[in-house]
């Protein structure tokens, strides 16, 4: 984490006064947290259009399966529950493709002036196993950690030792920037109850007259702790070793099969 210092102290004084009064004033001053000048998905800037994200996200290995408008199905968030409900944005694109390794869904949202105002990224691993649900804790932890080391640690709730609340402070630019995982009605990772993990940018000086202005997704937790040496507790552990047989079971795994959000 970069640290930096006010430059407001005055020396009273002369001579060894003046060294003295320095070191004073510098020992009592608080370290803060470096403000990120923006948080942006993939480097994408906010208010691109429509046409600039589809070139965009053709480089990037991204492809993009449907064009939406008006009111669409969104898993959004109560505080500690996840809740599924109809959120008019206005014009978004829906993607495929991976972050941190994992597959997932990105919604673009231009609401109905064609600019980039929201992105949410949801996790395509929830199938209702134990093994859907450890995939989500691993990315949940992984994604901290890495915007963690981009943009400074975030604020972050965690249970059972894995986070499931993050959210960084407001950017230079306004933009802002939650994740969150969270079970339909509470039940988390519950066989019977869908559970997500969403992650979401936006930023609130995009406005579109006939669309929600709903921003991080629903009503966040008011029990948000500090962690600032979260980026260092969460490190990505070593690659399996897989055998032969494995790397063969890995290349024919086809991660569309597991359901996502707007299934």
């Amino acid at each position: 984490m970069i640290l930096k210092f006010s430059k407001s102290s005055k020396v009273l004084g002369a001579g060894a006064l003046v060294g003295a009064a320095l070191c004073a004033s510098l020992a009592s001053l608080p370290a803060q947290a470096q403000v990120a000048s923006s948080y942006k998905f993939m480097g994408l800037n906010w208010g691109m259009s429509q046409k600039a994200v589809r070139a965009a996200l053709a480089k990037r290995r991204f492809r993009v399966i449907r064009h939406t408008r008006g009111a669409q199905k969104e898993f959004s968030i109560n505080k500690f529950h996840g809740k599924f409900q109809r959120v008019n944005r206005g014009r978004r694109l829906v993607a495929v493709g991976r972050v941190a390794g994992q597959p997932v869904f990105v919604d673009f949202v231009f609401g109905d002036n064609d600019k980039l105002a929201h992105v949410i990224v949801k996790s395509r691993w929830w199938n209702r196993t134990v093994r859907g649900a450890r995939k989500i804790i691993t990315l949940s932890k992984t994604l901290i950690e890495m915007y963690a080391e981009r943009y400074g640690s975030p604020k972050v709730i965690q249970d059972d030792g894995w986070p499931d609340t993050a959210s960084w402070q407001p950017a230079g630019d306004g933009s802002r920037l939650h994740m969150f995982v969270r079970g339909e009605n509470g039940f988390m990772f519950s066989p019977s109850y869908k559970t997500g993990l969403r992650v979401h940018f936006y930023n609130p000086n995009i406005r579109s007259d006939r669309a929600s202005l709903m921003m991080g997704g629903g009503i966040l937790p008011e029990q948000i702790k500090g962690a600032a040496t979260l980026a260092k507790r969460y490190r990505r552990p070593p690659p399996k070793k897989l055998s032969k047989k494995d790397h063969e079971k890995k290349e024919k795994k086809d991660f569309g099969g597991t359901q996502g959000y707007n299934d």
